[in-house]
């Protein structure tokens, strides 16, 4: 018999015991099919209803306390849809086909006590939900508290009850189906090992010439074309044996020719091999050209770094110059309002009324009750005195706003040199105090423009900052807020704020002047980009570095030329230890 033949033998006894344990398999899943039936059909909808009356009564009862604790009228109504709902699931599971009647009127009298319970709390949670502190209604709402708690017991020992008879009927299905699982898994067991017994007798024969067959190829794989191989017959295997031996005249035919082309083979590598030689010798030439060119790349590199810290240096001196700069106008401004204030002086007059009273140092009593000047000079001296008091005020002001002036430019520059060792330093500080302090910077033109400036500072803690830094952006935004208000005409405002949030400190100065077109704000921060013929295009630059060194951003916005514009400073902000 062929070994097909006897193949498809064993295959039709396992399908024919393949179809038998299907056979067997259905009739028993039937009636599995009917019992989980029952458990879809009753018992798994009626828990599932229970447990979302469960649910829907837990709700309204949570909405009649929060109507009562914050008097909220509206949780009541929402308490009655809860509650409506839970009546409603209640009842839905009453009417489910195949529900035991006592299933049924057990649920039909929780539904009913229930919508009693609703209708007595919407009656005493209303007042209560007003304002009213009625004992009686509170009485009344602490026996609604102990009759909700009973009733939530019952609802909850309902869903249990249906949970067990759910699981009940599923553990009686998953009893039945591993039985069922039983037998089956019996009758393939008997029909696998029946059919591998047929099989083993069958196997056992190909084996023992496919044996014999394995010993003659391993002799072939060693080079003895002489081995013995099995008889032929009219199956597979004899098919295999006869295909088998003209492989082995095959090779042999073979073996002999690749043994020629092998020596071939030997005197076509020697020949490649003196080339590769040659190749060697030229791409050890290149490689060392190569290393020579990295060599030279490095050194440009080294070269172009050097060129880029110098022209950062360059960038730094030309930041200090513009800051330095806006402060040395301030200062002029004031050197200019000192002299002015000097040339008004009436100290002349003084010199004057002194050199009065030692003319008449002799007769000094009769001059200043007899003389017409004498008589009006204590006057004239007291309002001379005020006069002057008031100028010496004045100057000490414009000095000591000059000395301030002065000692920004000495920590614009100290701080520019920290650049090539450290941060800039910090120290305590409002900051509302620097906001003030950049508006006083160019307080004098601000004023020449007739500007409105509004101060909008929310209280702070003292911060440890980088004042000097922080001044520095200050007095530049400023300043191109001063720059963007002298073309309007009409009212100008600029607006200055200052607020900490979320532990990050927030400055923003705002004006209505000539704004910012939408396709430049993209390079506003640009080295060297401006939009003033007389700009530099330096300032916003080295804000926004100073920003970046202390952690933080400075952005821009602007709806368009003519809406005016705003400048956001965003650092963190760090309380001071003290």
């Amino acid at each position: 018999m062929r070994i097909a033949t006897q193949v498809w033998l064993c295959i039709a006894s396992i399908a024919v015991g393949y179809l038998a344990t299907v056979a067997l398999d259905v009739g028993l899943g039937l009636r599995n099919q009917t019992l989980l039936q029952q458990v879809v059909d009753v018992a798994h909808p009626a828990a599932l209803r229970c447990q979302r009356a469960v649910a829907a009564f837990d709700q309204g009862s949570r909405s009649f306390e929060l109507a009562v604790v914050f008097g909220d009228a509206a949780q009541l109504e929402t308490a009655g849809k809860h509650c409506q709902g839970a009546i409603d699931n209640l009842a839905a599971a009453a009417g489910l086909p195949g529900l035991a009647g006592a299933g049924r009127l057990r649920l039909d009298g929780l539904a009913a006590t229930l919508r009693s319970h609703a209708l007595k709390s919407a009656e005493v949670y209303g007042p209560l939900s007003r304002g009213s502190d009625d004992r009686a209604q509170q009485g009344a709402a602490a026996l609604l508290a102990r009759e909700r708690d009973g009733l939530r017991q019952r609802l909850a020992e309902a869903a249990e009850g249906f949970s067990t008879t759910l699981r009940s009927d599923i553990d009686s299905a998953l009893g039945s189906a591993a039985q069922q699982r039983q037998t089956v898994i019996l009758a393939c067991v008997v029909i696998i090992a029946t059919t591998l017994a047929l099989a083993a007798l069958s196997i056992r024969g190909w084996t023992r010439r496919l044996g014999s067959l394995l010993g003659a190829s391993d002799r072939l794989a060693q080079g003895d074309y002489r081995a013995q191989l099995p008889s032929a017959s009219s199956d597979e295997v004899g098919r295999l044996v006869l295909s088998f031996a003209a492989m082995r005249e095959a090779v042999q035919s073979r073996d002999q020719a690749l043994r020629l082309s092998s020596e071939s083979l030997e005197r076509t590598v020697a020949e490649r091999t003196h080339e590769l030689a040659d190749k060697n010798g030229r791409l050890s030439a290149e490689i060392t050209e190569r290393t020579r060119a990295e060599q030279e790349l490095a050194e440009a590199n080294r070269r172009s770094m050097d060129a880029s810290r110098e022209a950062g240096r360059a960038e730094i001196a030309t930041s200090v110059l513009h800051n330095v700069g806006n402060v040395l106008n301030s200062v002029n401004v004031s050197v200019v309002l000192l002299d002015e204030a000097m040339a008004r002086s009436r100290t002349a007059n003084l010199v004057r009324a002194t050199a009065l009273l030692h003319e008449h140092a002799d007769d000094l009593a009769r001059f200043l009750a007899e003389d017409e000047r004498g008589r009006v000079l204590p006057g004239y001296l007291a309002e001379l005195g005020q006069h002057l008091a008031g100028e010496t005020a004045g100057h000490r002001e414009e000095l000591r706003r000059l000395s301030s002036f002065v000692a920004h430019i000495k920590d614009v520059i100290a701080m520019q040199q920290g650049y090539a060792r450290a941060a800039g330093v910090r120290s305590p500080g409002r900051p509302e105090e620097l906001c003030d302090d950049a508006l006083r910077v160019h307080a004098p033109p601000l004023e020449r423009l007739g500007a409105k400036i509004e101060r909008r500072y929310r209280p702070s803690p003292v911060l440890m900052l980088d004042r000097s830094r922080v001044l520095q952006v200050l007095i530049n935004l400023v300043g191109n807020a001063r720059n963007a208000l002298e073309p309007i005409e009409g009212e100008r405002r600029l607006v200055i704020s200052s607020m900490v949030e979320a532990g990050r400190l927030r400055l923003g100065v705002s004006d209505n002047g000539v704004g910012i077109a939408p396709e430049v704000m993209s390079r506003l921060f640009t080295h060297g980009f401006t939009t003033r013929p007389e700009g530099h295009g330096f300032g916003l630059h080295a804000s926004a570095i100073a920003a970046r060194e202390m952690g933080g951003s400075l952005v821009a916005s602007s709806d368009g030329p003519g809406l005016g514009a705003t400048f956001a400073l965003d650092i963190p902000a760090e309380r001071s230890p003290a």
